[in-house]
């Protein structure tokens, strides 16, 4: 197997042929992030990652976090990053899971992974991550058909573990959003963000419920059940003909 340099390595992460970026590209720079190869470059992969996430090619700014993921789990801590990502992440408007000429963009979900990451290392608190995902759920832009619920869900509950109070602000921002549209007059078909909310409560619920894990390794959230009920209510405000919580939801609009 050929080794690329670095240079090569982090052009190609950018690529629009998926065959590049999606393949051998994403394989041998993880690889050489994670195996210390590139240890002694890695301000110019964290540099170069970050420069993406401004790039006018979506594919570029999509993978952009997983390059820095693989930097916070091969021990980089910059909070700048972090930071940078979360900017990105709250106004990127191209959310598409997968595109038939590009291949795999996931924003929503490749964002989420980053988070969970950041927030495992201490470089974020749990509360700003929940705060984060928030925002992006409640974001009005395209709905989310290749799991990015799941991975959102996945982020959360890791958040949720570290801070478990953060989940007042993570449901707030969520509960604000609908009373915010409730007041509103109606549209004959609600808006994407609704399904985008309504998926990543009820993967979130279900983790909650079961025994959530991150990767195969179990997870332990402290007040589980109560933030369950928590979600619960929200998912019965929103679908009121299909479920009631064993508290008795409130009653609310129906999506």
């Amino acid at each position: 197997m050929t080794d690329h340099d670095l240079s090569t390595l982090l052009s190609a992460m950018a690529s629009p042929d998926p065959t590049t970026r999606d393949g051998w590209a994403y394989a041998e720079l993880s690889r050489g992030i994670l195996s210390g190869r590139f240890a002694a470059s890695s301000d110019e992969i964290r540099a170069s990652a970050i420069d993406q996430l401004s790039s006018p090619h979506v594919q570029a700014r999509t993978f952009a976090p997983l390059t820095l993921a693989w930097l916070v789990l091969a021990g980089d801590r910059d909070r700048g990053a972090f930071e940078q990502l979360r900017d990105w992440y709250t106004t990127e408007s191209d959310t598409r899971g997968y595109d038939d000429r590009l291949g795999w963009l996931h924003a929503v979900a490749h964002g989420a992974d980053y988070f969970a990451e950041a927030v495992k290392a201490g470089i974020a608190g749990g509360g700003e991550v929940l705060e984060t995902l928030a925002v992006r759920m409640v974001f009005d832009g395209q709905a989310w058909h290749d799991q990015e619920y799941a991975r959102v869900a996945g982020a959360a509950i890791v958040a949720l573990s570290v801070d478990p109070g953060g989940h007042t602000v993570w449901l707030g921002k969520v509960v604000d959003a609908l009373a915010e549209f409730e007041r509103a007059p109606q549209p004959a078909r609600p808006p994407d963000w609704i399904h985008n909310v309504y998926t990543t409560l009820a993967a979130a619920y279900v983790a909650l419920c079961e025994q959530p894990v991150d990767g195969q390794q179990p997870l332990i959230v402290a007040e589980a059940s109560a933030i369950a009920d928590a979600v619960a209510r929200l998912l019965a405000r929103m679908t009121p003909w299909l479920l009631r919580t064993r508290a008795e939801a409130d009653g609310g609009v129906s999506y």
